[in-house]
């Protein structure tokens, strides 16, 4: 998948902390449905933000808290997309090779 950083220059300043992470939520669901149609992406407001990716019988959660969603889109362009793939690959999420620029981007 490609990925595009001046627009996502433009998304990080202009967007609200929960809007950029449904944004981030959704580059992540195309970015892993490229590996296999079956991953879905959920994202939920509890206390805190909570995303939740499922394949299979294989789950994966990534928690977030407000200030840190701003923290992390205030810092860089691909620091929230780093953060959630980096615990994904720390709970034993697969990455694949493919095509494209934005997982090298981000991680």
């Amino acid at each position: 998948m490609q990925t595009n950083g001046m627009a996502r220059g433009y998304m990080v300043k202009a967007m609200k902390g929960e809007d950029f992470l449904k944004h981030v939520a959704e580059t992540i669901e195309r970015q892993l449905n490229e590996w296999d149609v079956t991953y879905v992406v959920i994202l939920m407001k509890l206390k805190d933000y909570e995303l939740v990716i499922r394949n299979g019988n294989q789950e994966y959660q990534v928690l977030l808290t407000e200030q840190e969603i701003e923290l992390l889109q205030s810092t860089g362009l691909y620091q929230l997309d780093n953060r959630i793939w980096t615990d994904l690959i720390n709970q034993g999420l697969v990455i694949h090779e493919g095509y494209g620029n934005y997982l090298s981007t981000v991680l």
